[in-house]
């Protein structure tokens, strides 16, 4: 099992940005590459005022506001445009393997 570090730059811990998130891996960035796509676990909070992220818990799932709400398949959309956004890929390349209805989801980014 290999570990992702994951860095925040929203500057929600005074890192300047604009407030746009990005998600970057560092040493496992080649490995991203290398295996052509990452799965990543999210904790969706739907209906909230704007898009963005609210840190890393305990067992590394990454907690996402989504200014969406859970009705028609909106919040999984909006969640899948900034993810596509974040990591610079086009929405196509972000798919919910998992918990498309509920709250925790499995997504898997292919670069």
């Amino acid at each position: 099992m290999e570990t992702w570090r994951i860095f925040c730059f929203c500057g929600c811990a005074g890192t300047p940005s604009g407030g746009k998130l990005a998600y970057m891996w560092e040493d496992e960035r080649e490995t991203i590459l290398r295996k052509g796509s990452v799965v990543i676990t999210v904790s969706v909070l739907p209906g909230r005022s704007k898009t963005q992220a609210r840190g890393v818990l305990t067992d590394g799932t990454v907690k996402i506001e989504v200014a969406a709400q859970p009705e028609k398949g909106k919040a999984n959309d909006k969640l899948s445009e900034y993810l596509a956004d974040a990591f610079s890929v086009p929405v196509a390349h972000v798919r919910i393997l998992s918990g498309a209805h509920g709250r925790k989801k499995q997504i898997k980014i292919t670069l």
